[in-house]
């Protein structure tokens, strides 16, 4: 039974009446199924929570959770092994499509469908929805991500129908701004979590990252045996970018997605004239005009739209966060003409975030190499709510 607590979930917004009388459906059949007990070989649940403390699995309470069980890591997905070695007419085929060798296609596909991980020790799991969809359309697109996003359009089309969907985007993005959660978390290696806390996936748990994780919004990145610590962060690239996307209306606090591609386009043509202009259209889109701002939300917000900014760049051009000697600067971005260095400061002048990405030397790495270096000094500035200075030098 495949997202066996939808219709559990569906209904938490309506009376407490009706939740008790679903529960209540829940219980008993999970009861009849206990009373079929000699009869039954193999049952699977699938959801995305665990209504543990509601009791409908009280009559059926042999059940085993194997979410984390490392016997069943690759039960849900598509492994490298098998993905060579089953769908290898498939490989080629979509390689021919595409122009590409089966050396680039397999590479592509790895780095927008893999890197599912079940527990500590998993094998790298490909999604199998956009990796058959993949094969069918002969294209490389966002499958699963895409789907979800349709999802959540039904749900902010019905929303008494779905106050907590079975993991959308709508209902996710929100919360996490609801909850101040720093989405650069998500790609920077600082979130951390265990196997007992992302097994809470409970509906009424305030915390979030168990949701995100069973949802396939987060996976496990890594594993620090001393601490016994789980890292967590996106899968691939299909989640990283396309969940990135959604999350840039709630964060720029407007219906519009990030124009991306036009910054893209800037880049690659070095219009540095025209980067500035698309910075201070985004700070002037955040919620500063009118009244004051605590001093709290307008650095994080301000932070937060230099973030997804240049996490979507990096569909288009490499972009770094940190430099290449290791150094902490705002962003390094390449492309076949130019190596950019931002310094974006808040308040203080141009000339000082100038002077820091050479004091650090932030553009040592590049001496020699034959690309134009663009080293750009931003300020915003908290009296204007915007850029107030923006400096260019080019070698």
């Amino acid at each position: 039974m495949d997202e066996y607590d939808k219709p559990l979930l569906e209904t938490m917004v309506l009376s407490e009446e009706q939740i008790e009388a679903n529960r209540a459906v829940f219980k008993g059949m999970f009861g009849q199924l206990k009373s079929l007990d000699g009869m039954l070989r193999f049952v699977l649940f699938t959801g995305v929570t665990k209504f543990s403390k509601v009791s409908i699995f009280s009559d059926l309470n042999q059940l085993q959770d194997i979410s984390i069980d490392e016997d069943f890591a690759d039960i849900c997905g598509i492994t490298q092994e098998e993905l060579e070695r089953d769908f290898s007419p498939e490989i080629d085929a979509l390689a021919q499509k595409r122009g590409m060798t089966r050396e680039d296609c397999l590479a592509r596909l790895k780095q927008l469908y893999d890197g599912y991980h079940f527990t500590k020790k998993s094998p790298d799991i490909y999604n199998p929805f956009s990796l058959l969809n993949a094969f069918k359309n002969y294209k490389f697109d966002r499958y699963w991500i895409n789907r979800e996003f349709c999802e959540a359009k039904l749900v902010e089309q019905a929303p008494r129908l779905a106050r907590f969907g079975t993991g959308t985007p709508t209902f996710l993005v929100w919360r996490l701004k609801e909850m101040n959660f720093n989405p650069r978390s998500f790609s920077d290696g600082s979130l951390y979590s265990s196997e007992d806390a992302i097994s809470d996936y409970r509906p009424d748990n305030p915390d979030i990252v168990p949701l995100l994780y069973q949802s396939g919004y987060l996976t496990i990145k890594g594993y620090d045996s001393e601490f016994d610590s789980l890292t967590l962060g996106y899968p691939n690239d299909e989640v990283k970018y396309g969940f990135t996307a959604s999350l840039t209306p709630v964060y720029l606090h407007g219906e519009s997605p990030l124009d991306v591609r036009s910054f893209g386009r800037d880049i690659k043509a070095g219009n540095t004239d025209g980067l500035h202009d698309r910075f201070t259209a985004l700070f002037a889109r955040l919620p500063y005009a009118t009244g004051t701002v605590d001093d709290t939300m307008l650095e994080r917000d301000f932070q937060n739209v230099i973030y997804l900014t240049f996490l979507l760049l990096g569909q288009f051009v490499q972009v770094e966060q940190r430099s290449a000697g290791g150094r902490a600067t705002d962003c390094i971005v390449e492309t076949d003409k130019y190596v950019y260095i931002f310094e974006f400061k808040r308040d203080g002048s141009a000339d000082e975030a100038l002077a820091q990405i050479e004091a650090q030397g932030y553009a040592t790495p590049y001496s020699a190499d034959s690309r134009t270096l663009v080293k750009i000094g931003a300020v915003f500035s908290s009296a204007q709510k915007n850029i107030s200075e923006w400096k260019v030098l080019g070698r």
